[in-house]
């Protein structure tokens, strides 16, 4: 389902004006999308939050969910894209052109100070997350590893906003199509709530949760292997 398309009615802006008796003029376009786009953000999560077995990424991105940076002398902290959800692993490319593999280490299994841990630097082994950032130990010595684009973090990420302004915005949500229904009900839940649209309520809200227990169901069993079941036909003649 399209965001705004310019023609037909099959967008996600036409689902909402009809479920709500607005239009873009009493539901203007911008305000809908930012209401979209707050909903995209937590459908997003739970769509992470829901996978275990396949990682969720946004579909209407163009590439994979990796981030490079460049790694510097005797430098311990890099910081983690903003869009991130979650750092699944963390690679840097050693002078030969090789990529390794690091280790996650959690300051409990340092038993001194984290600041003496591995101090000297050298080719990395371990990388630890702290808030923001990516540490890495020990911080590398440029002369044993490659500096430019040597770190590699992979990542499951955020989703890519609609637009507020494109009156003819083909996106679709990052998620397959059978789910896409759920915006409109989203969207018309929250302006419903908002303007105290108390006849509409009770039926968005049943949709909606209707709606968000069909996309948990999809993303937890996601990648599980479906077996059919074939019965034998036997000839008793």
């Amino acid at each position: 389902m399209e965001f705004n398309p310019s023609s037909g009615s099959q967008g996600i802006t036409n689902d909402t004006w009809f479920l709500t008796s607005t239009d873009s003029t009493s539901f203007p376009l911008a305000d809908l999308a930012r209401i979209a786009n707050k909903i995209f953000h937590k459908l997003g999560l739970l769509a992470w939050k829901s996978d275990n077995k396949w990682d969720y990424d946004d579909s209407n991105k163009t590439d994979l969910p990796i981030a490079t940076d460049d790694l510097v002398d005797d430098q311990e902290d890099y910081a983690i894209p903003t869009t991130t959800f979650d750092i699944k692993g963390v690679d840097i490319l050693d002078s030969a052109g090789n990529w390794v593999k690091l280790k996650r280490l959690t300051k409990d299994k340092i038993a001194g100070a984290k600041s003496e841990f591995l101090e000297n630097k050298g080719v990395p082994v371990y990388y630890m997350l702290e808030g923001c950032s990516i540490r890495l130990k020990p911080a590398p010595d440029t002369t044993t590893v490659t500096a430019s684009e040597g770190l590699k973090i992979h990542m499951n990420r955020d989703i890519t906003e609609f637009s507020s302004t494109d009156t003819n915005n083909t996106t679709t949500p990052g998620f397959p199509t059978p789910l896409h229904q759920l915006f409109p009900y989203e969207i018309a839940l929250e302006y419903a709530a908002i303007n105290g649209l108390t006849d509409k309520y009770e039926y968005l809200s049943a949709k909606v949760n209707e709606g968000r227990q069909a996309f948990i169901d999809y993303y937890t069993n996601r990648g599980n292997m479906k077996t059919t079941l074939r019965p034998k036909i036997r000839n008793y003649e």
